[in-house]
């Protein structure tokens, strides 16, 4: 599903922001920003195989231009059989990540969140 800086919700925005899912093995999955004025596209591409999830906007205060914040996504890295929550640069996500936060284990990265009510422990 494509995401927005939320502060637009119900009026015109500039840039969208959403990740692709290829199930093949040997697919690259990337993180894609839109700009809706020029049609530009900026992509993180990440390892063959490795599973994107939805990226969340998060601007970098309440005052912050539209695409001054971070992309928060989780990722499922496949070559490390876990997740990370990968986090890049909204105004160009291409660049290498500003953080990755490795998780022990791994889930598969659905869009809208994930529910359980199964408890587990490590």
């Amino acid at each position: 599903m494509p995401q927005h800086d939320w502060r637009c919700t119900s009026r015109t925005y500039r840039y969208g922001y959403h990740g692709t899912l290829d199930s093949r093995p040997d697919a690259s999955n990337r993180v894609v920003k839109i700009d809706t004025d020029t049609g530009r596209h900026l992509e993180h591409v990440f390892e063959p195989g490795d599973a994107v999830g939805e990226p969340i906007f998060v601007p970098r205060s309440a005052t912050a231009a539209e695409d001054d914040g971070w992309l928060l996504t989780v990722v499922y890295l496949a070559a490390e059989h876990r997740s990370a929550l990968v986090v890049l640069d909204a105004r160009d996500p291409s660049r290498a990540p500003i953080a990755v936060a490795r998780l022990d284990q791994h889930f598969f990265p659905g869009f809208h969140g994930s529910f359980t009510s199964r408890v587990t422990a490590s």
